[in-house]
């Protein structure tokens, strides 16, 4: 559903059963949630359950048949070409729960919590601890600082660029790439908690897509 803030900036929320039937939500909590919230949530499973930690959302769209949203989980349905597996992909908590129609059903742990009046996702919910990665936090502000050194402020909203200037050192080119990656992703690397198998070295060999 979309709606507009008391300053009438537009959002995108999904809202539960019982809410859209005018009821209460059972539980309390979890009748309204942002969009956002629940697509980096999802879209961050599948990049670590795929092994493709690059894949972009139009690729994974592609394989998503259903999403469900409970207290305490976080049900995903995918349907999988015949010659892919997941399951070495797929950790405790995770799990593969039987489904119909020939889909893969996956379970994962998460917690909903009210806070400012809105619904919120724990991500982390049963998951690993951060574990964050010294040269691929270095990496990064190496980019930004590059990218800056060239005239180019990815934090400047208004995407100014002063005065661009040209890299000629291969790998500071390729090492710049970093600054354009989803503003959630770089985040998660600032954080720790990069989706699993996602490294410094591997995303540079990797060529970075372009949505």
């Amino acid at each position: 559903m979309r709606g507009r803030n008391r300053h009438g900036r537009r959002y995108l929320y999904h809202v539960s059963s019982p809410l859209q039937a005018g009821c209460k939500s059972r539980c309390g909590t979890g009748s309204r949630i942002a969009a956002k919230v629940i697509e980096n949530a999802v879209f961050g499973r599948l990049r670590g359950w795929s092994g493709k930690p690059l894949a972009s959302i139009s690729e994974l769209t592609t394989i998503l048949r259903k999403v469900t949203v409970h207290r305490g989980s976080l049900v995903v349905q995918v349907q999988l070409a015949p010659y892919e597996d997941w399951t070495n992909n797929i950790l405790a908590p995770d799990r593969v729960d039987p489904s119909a129609d020939g889909l893969l059903q996956i379970c994962s742990l998460l917690t909903l919590f009210n806070r400012g009046g809105r619904t919120w996702l724990d991500q982390a919910a049963g998951h690993r601890k951060a574990q964050p990665d010294r040269a691929f936090i270095a990496g990064l502000r190496h980019a930004h600082s590059e990218l800056q050194r060239c005239g180019i402020d990815m934090t400047d909203q208004r995407g100014r660029v002063c005065e661009p200037k040209g890299i000629d050192d291969p790998y500071l080119r390729k090492l710049t790439s970093l600054g354009f990656l989803a503003p959630d992703l770089q985040r998660a690397i600032l954080e720790g908690k990069q989706p699993a198998g996602l490294t410094l070295s591997a995303l540079l060999a990797t060529p970075l897509p372009l949505d």
